[in-house]
Protein backbone atom coordinates (compact mmCIF):
# COMPACT_ATOMS: atom_id res chain seq x y z
CA UNK A 1 0.00 0.00 0.00
CA UNK A 2 1.31 3.33 -1.16
CA UNK A 3 1.04 6.52 1.23
CA UNK A 4 2.03 8.95 -1.45
CA UNK A 5 0.63 9.22 -4.91
CA UNK A 6 2.33 11.72 -7.78
CA UNK A 7 0.97 12.23 -10.88
CA UNK A 8 1.78 13.69 -14.41
CA UNK A 9 -0.46 16.01 -16.08
CA UNK A 10 -0.71 15.88 -19.38
CA UNK A 11 -2.28 12.86 -20.57
CA UNK A 12 -3.01 11.64 -17.15
CA UNK A 13 -4.74 14.42 -15.23
CA UNK A 14 -5.57 17.01 -18.26
CA UNK A 15 -6.91 16.19 -21.25
CA UNK A 16 -4.51 18.72 -23.25
CA UNK A 17 -4.43 16.67 -27.00
CA UNK A 18 -6.09 18.91 -29.05
CA UNK A 19 -5.39 22.23 -27.21
CA UNK A 20 -1.59 21.53 -27.72
CA UNK A 21 -1.96 20.11 -31.05
CA UNK A 22 -3.75 23.28 -32.49
CA UNK A 23 -1.12 25.53 -30.81
CA UNK A 24 1.63 23.58 -32.20
CA UNK A 25 0.54 23.44 -35.92
CA UNK A 26 0.02 26.98 -35.59
CA UNK A 27 3.42 27.99 -34.25
CA UNK A 28 5.00 25.65 -36.83
CA UNK A 29 3.39 27.19 -39.83
CA UNK A 30 4.54 30.46 -38.66
CA UNK A 31 7.95 28.72 -38.77
CA UNK A 32 7.09 27.73 -42.14
CA UNK A 33 6.22 24.48 -41.62
CA UNK A 34 2.53 22.83 -42.69
CA UNK A 35 1.20 19.78 -41.06
CA UNK A 36 -2.09 18.48 -39.91
CA UNK A 37 -3.24 17.76 -36.67
CA UNK A 38 -3.04 13.68 -37.47
CA UNK A 39 0.67 14.27 -38.33
CA UNK A 40 1.32 15.62 -35.32
CA UNK A 41 -0.03 12.77 -33.10
CA UNK A 42 2.98 11.10 -33.35
CA UNK A 43 4.91 13.62 -31.03
CA UNK A 44 2.08 13.90 -28.36
CA UNK A 45 3.89 12.42 -24.84
CA UNK A 46 7.07 13.60 -25.68
CA UNK A 47 8.81 16.60 -23.56
CA UNK A 48 8.18 19.68 -26.12
CA UNK A 49 11.26 20.71 -26.72
CA UNK A 50 12.33 17.35 -27.96
CA UNK A 51 9.09 17.09 -30.07
CA UNK A 52 10.26 20.49 -31.64
CA UNK A 53 13.95 18.83 -32.08
CA UNK A 54 12.24 16.22 -34.00
CA UNK A 55 10.22 17.87 -36.51
CA UNK A 56 13.44 19.92 -37.29
CA UNK A 57 12.50 22.98 -35.55
CA UNK A 58 15.86 25.55 -35.56
CA UNK A 59 15.00 28.11 -33.13
CA UNK A 60 13.34 25.43 -29.97
CA UNK A 61 13.59 27.34 -26.91
CA UNK A 62 11.69 30.36 -28.95
CA UNK A 63 9.26 28.49 -30.60
CA UNK A 64 8.37 26.90 -27.37
CA UNK A 65 7.55 29.93 -25.64
CA UNK A 66 5.64 30.45 -28.72
CA UNK A 67 3.69 27.19 -28.46
CA UNK A 68 3.16 27.94 -24.57
CA UNK A 69 1.83 30.97 -25.20
CA UNK A 70 -0.51 29.92 -28.42
CA UNK A 71 -1.78 27.29 -26.22
CA UNK A 72 -4.06 29.69 -24.27
CA UNK A 73 -6.39 30.56 -27.16
CA UNK A 74 -7.66 26.54 -27.16
CA UNK A 75 -7.78 26.56 -23.48
CA UNK A 76 -12.07 25.91 -23.98
CA UNK A 77 -10.38 22.58 -25.27
CA UNK A 78 -8.83 21.38 -22.17
CA UNK A 79 -10.40 19.00 -19.81
CA UNK A 80 -10.52 16.68 -16.65
CA UNK A 81 -10.25 13.35 -17.40
CA UNK A 82 -13.05 10.92 -16.44
CA UNK A 83 -13.02 10.26 -12.73
CA UNK A 84 -9.92 12.47 -11.48
CA UNK A 85 -11.78 14.83 -9.18
CA UNK A 86 -13.54 11.79 -7.86
CA UNK A 87 -10.15 10.08 -6.92
CA UNK A 88 -8.68 12.94 -5.89
CA UNK A 89 -10.79 13.43 -3.26
CA UNK A 90 -10.58 9.90 -2.02
CA UNK A 91 -7.22 9.63 -1.51
CA UNK A 92 -7.02 12.69 -0.04
CA UNK A 93 -9.61 11.21 2.19
CA UNK A 94 -7.45 7.98 2.84
CA UNK A 95 -4.67 10.64 4.20
CA UNK A 96 -2.46 10.12 1.06
CA UNK A 97 0.11 12.90 0.17
CA UNK A 98 -0.07 13.68 -3.35
CA UNK A 99 2.11 15.41 -5.77
CA UNK A 100 2.69 16.52 -9.61
CA UNK A 101 5.51 16.22 -11.42
CA UNK A 102 5.08 17.69 -15.05
CA UNK A 103 7.27 18.93 -17.82
CA UNK A 104 4.61 21.65 -18.16
CA UNK A 105 5.94 25.10 -16.88
CA UNK A 106 5.04 26.85 -14.00
CA UNK A 107 3.24 29.45 -15.87
CA UNK A 108 1.54 26.82 -18.10
CA UNK A 109 0.47 24.80 -15.54
CA UNK A 110 -1.36 28.18 -13.83
CA UNK A 111 -2.92 28.30 -17.06
CA UNK A 112 -4.06 25.13 -18.05
CA UNK A 113 -4.20 23.59 -14.93
CA UNK A 114 -5.20 25.72 -12.21
CA UNK A 115 -8.46 26.85 -13.48
CA UNK A 116 -10.12 23.39 -12.75
CA UNK A 117 -9.67 23.94 -9.05
CA UNK A 118 -7.73 20.84 -7.97
CA UNK A 119 -5.05 22.64 -6.88
CA UNK A 120 -5.59 21.95 -3.27
CA UNK A 121 -5.67 18.16 -3.34
CA UNK A 122 -1.71 18.40 -3.95
CA UNK A 123 0.89 18.98 -1.25
CA UNK A 124 3.68 19.21 -4.05
CA UNK A 125 3.99 20.29 -7.59
CA UNK A 126 7.28 20.18 -9.49
CA UNK A 127 7.24 22.20 -12.99
CA UNK A 128 9.99 22.31 -15.74
CA UNK A 129 11.10 25.69 -13.51
CA UNK A 130 12.20 23.48 -10.81
CA UNK A 131 14.96 21.27 -11.98
CA UNK A 132 17.70 21.71 -14.98
CA UNK A 133 17.19 17.78 -16.00
CA UNK A 134 13.45 17.16 -17.34
CA UNK A 135 11.64 14.16 -17.85
CA UNK A 136 12.71 11.28 -18.76
CA UNK A 137 15.55 11.86 -15.96
CA UNK A 138 14.71 10.96 -12.67
CA UNK A 139 15.74 14.51 -11.14
CA UNK A 140 12.00 16.09 -10.87
CA UNK A 141 10.43 12.80 -9.19
CA UNK A 142 13.45 12.92 -6.79
CA UNK A 143 13.02 16.02 -6.07
CA UNK A 144 9.59 15.76 -5.22
CA UNK A 145 9.94 13.14 -3.31
CA UNK A 146 12.11 14.82 -1.20
CA UNK A 147 9.81 17.79 -0.65
CA UNK A 148 6.87 15.77 0.61
CA UNK A 149 8.94 13.87 2.84
CA UNK A 150 8.31 10.22 2.17
CA UNK A 151 11.05 7.55 0.65
CA UNK A 152 10.72 6.05 -2.89
CA UNK A 153 9.19 2.62 -1.43
CA UNK A 154 6.26 4.67 -0.66
CA UNK A 155 5.72 5.99 -3.82
CA UNK A 156 3.38 5.47 -6.64
CA UNK A 157 4.06 7.14 -9.98
CA UNK A 158 1.44 7.50 -12.74
CA UNK A 159 1.70 8.90 -15.92
CA UNK A 160 0.70 7.62 -19.55
CA UNK A 161 4.35 7.77 -21.53
CA UNK A 162 7.61 5.91 -21.77
CA UNK A 163 9.32 9.12 -20.51
CA UNK A 164 6.87 9.13 -17.14
CA UNK A 165 7.91 5.50 -17.10
CA UNK A 166 12.04 5.94 -17.49
CA UNK A 167 11.85 9.02 -14.79
CA UNK A 168 9.67 6.42 -12.58
CA UNK A 169 12.29 3.60 -12.94
CA UNK A 170 15.37 5.64 -12.85
CA UNK A 171 14.38 7.40 -9.86
CA UNK A 172 13.11 3.39 -8.52
CA UNK A 173 9.64 4.52 -7.68
CA UNK A 174 6.52 2.08 -8.31
CA UNK A 175 4.86 3.20 -11.89
CA UNK A 176 1.32 2.92 -12.74
CA UNK A 177 0.43 3.43 -16.43
CA UNK A 178 -2.83 5.90 -17.42
CA UNK A 179 -3.99 4.10 -20.37
CA UNK A 180 -6.51 6.72 -20.95
CA UNK A 181 -3.87 8.98 -21.86
CA UNK A 182 -1.09 6.56 -23.12
CA UNK A 183 -0.81 6.09 -27.21
CA UNK A 184 1.61 3.95 -26.69
CA UNK A 185 2.97 1.04 -24.17
CA UNK A 186 6.24 -0.30 -26.38
CA UNK A 187 8.31 -0.86 -24.09
CA UNK A 188 6.57 0.28 -20.50
CA UNK A 189 7.09 -2.75 -17.90
CA UNK A 190 5.01 -2.19 -15.12
CA UNK A 191 2.37 -4.45 -13.49
CA UNK A 192 0.14 -1.75 -13.12
CA UNK A 193 -2.02 -0.89 -16.04
CA UNK A 194 -4.88 1.28 -15.54
CA UNK A 195 -7.79 1.64 -17.92
CA UNK A 196 -9.92 4.44 -15.82
CA UNK A 197 -8.72 6.97 -13.60
CA UNK A 198 -11.11 5.29 -10.85
CA UNK A 199 -8.80 2.29 -11.04
CA UNK A 200 -6.23 4.40 -9.04
CA UNK A 201 -8.45 3.58 -6.09
CA UNK A 202 -8.12 -0.33 -6.51
CA UNK A 203 -4.58 -0.42 -6.30
CA UNK A 204 -3.54 2.16 -3.29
Amino acid sequence: MKDTIIFDVDGTLLDTERAQLKALKQVLAQHGQQYSLDDLRVIFGVPGKEALNRLGVKDVDAAYLEWGKAIEAYLDEVALFYGITDVLKALKSKGKKLGIVTSKTRQQLQHEFTPFGINKYFDVMITADDTDRPKPDPAPLRLCIERLGTTVDDVLYIGDSIYDYACARDAKVMFALALWGAHETEGIDTQYVLSEALDILNIV
